[in-house]
């Protein structure tokens, strides 16, 4: 079955939406996009890291002869906040995101809110290694504790 989302541009953008609107990811039961996300960087060579808390940092290595550019860091949280209306049957446990292009390609989540953009728009940039790490905190709801340490 086709994506709703396949005519959109930029392609890399959406193609990586696509995949994680996809991925059930409920607070404090982040495996599967974790597990999506660390075979993502894998095939690119990127180096993962993953605390106790379950967060992810990946590091990139700069473009060829931006070495010593200053570092970007990204951050965007992989658990999805399970939220809908309350006429809408969703199992947050099984189901992602579903979708709809309205109106001149403007993007309705039409059962739940979620940062997935963010997730998507990282992988872009990342994918032709124009920047370096990006943090992805797992319960975005317990707090980024665990960011500061990662700033070494």
């Amino acid at each position: 079955m086709s994506s709703p989302l396949a005519s959109l541009e930029p392609a890399l953008l959406w193609q990586n939406f696509d995949t994680i609107r996809k991925t059930p990811r409920p607070s404090k039961h982040e495996e599967k996009i974790v597990a999506e996300v660390k075979k993502w960087a894998a095939e690119r060579g990127f180096q993962v890291l993953q605390d106790e808390a379950g967060s992810l940092t990946i590091k990139v290595p700069a473009t060829k002869g931006h070495e010593k550019a200053p570092t970007v860091i990204l951050q965007g949280h992989l658990d999805m906040v399970c939220e809908k209306n309350s006429d809408v049957e969703h199992d947050f446990m099984t189901q992602g995101i579903e979708v709809e292009v309205v109106a001149d390609a403007d993007l309705a989540t039409r059962r739940v809110g979620d940062d997935v953009h963010v997730r998507a728009a990282q992988r872009g940039p990342v994918a032709r290694h124009q920047l370096c790490p990006g943090l992805a905190p797992t319960h975005v709801e317990r707090g980024n504790h665990n960011i500061e340490a990662r700033q070494q």
